[in-house]
């Protein structure tokens, strides 16, 4: 989680990192997925 905040520390991720098991394994679906594509095609 610390590389995927861009934390250069620990402490900062474990500061704001309030979460539970559940929410981190949505976030990690999240970002799995292909980027949605632009409607005008920019």
């Amino acid at each position: 989680m610390q590389k995927l905040a861009g934390h250069c520390h620990l402490s900062v991720t474990q500061r704001y990192a309030h979460t539970t098991e559940a929410l981190m394994r949505d976030a990690v679906q999240v970002f799995g997925r292909e980027p949605a594509r632009r409607v005008n095609g920019a």
